[in-house]
């Protein structure tokens, strides 16, 4: 790796960038810190150029997304606390993964919740039992429907 002055990354505003040959004819243009980096390119030239024409993040770009989470969170006119906002967040995420593990039940499946157990019945053969944990997301990772942390199916 050699060291060559380039623009700040536009990302996490390091700057220590570098170029790297990645092959015989190949060179990325690489950030220390966060790993950012440009497609291959011919030459060390070529991506010195390719990562210095990168769009940096300015305030604008930056005020646009959070305007645009804030709409996503319904808090168009931004009285949530940072913490409030995080939370929303959090809890959209959640539903989407919840949503996602309901989409892969087989058709026509009942999830259902009887005393102290959950139940799954596919539809077309015997229930099954799937614990005793308190919440739908419970019953649905005890039937692997459910994703991991950070998995997105």
């Amino acid at each position: 790796m050699s060291k060559t002055k380039l623009r700040p990354c536009p990302f996490c505003e390091c700057n220590v960038v570098e170029t790297v040959k990645i092959g015989p004819r190949s060179w990325v243009a690489e950030c220390d810190w966060c790993e950012a980096r440009t497609g291959p390119r011919g030459t060390k030239q070529a991506a010195i150029i390719s990562w210095n024409e990168r769009e940096r993040r300015d305030l604008n770009g930056q005020i646009w997304c959070l305007v645009e989470i804030r709409r996503i969170v319904g808090d168009p006119e931004g009285k949530l606390m940072q913490n409030e906002l995080v939370e929303c967040i959090a809890k959209l995420v959640a539903d989407a993964a919840l949503g996602r593990a309901v989409r892969k039940m087989p058709d026509m499946a009942k999830l259902w919740h009887a005393e102290v157990r959950w139940y799954l019945h596919p539809g077309d053969g015997p229930c099954l039992p799937l614990g005793t944990g308190n919440t739908p997301e419970a019953a649905l990772a005890a039937a692997g429907l459910m994703e991991e942390e950070g998995e997105v199916t």
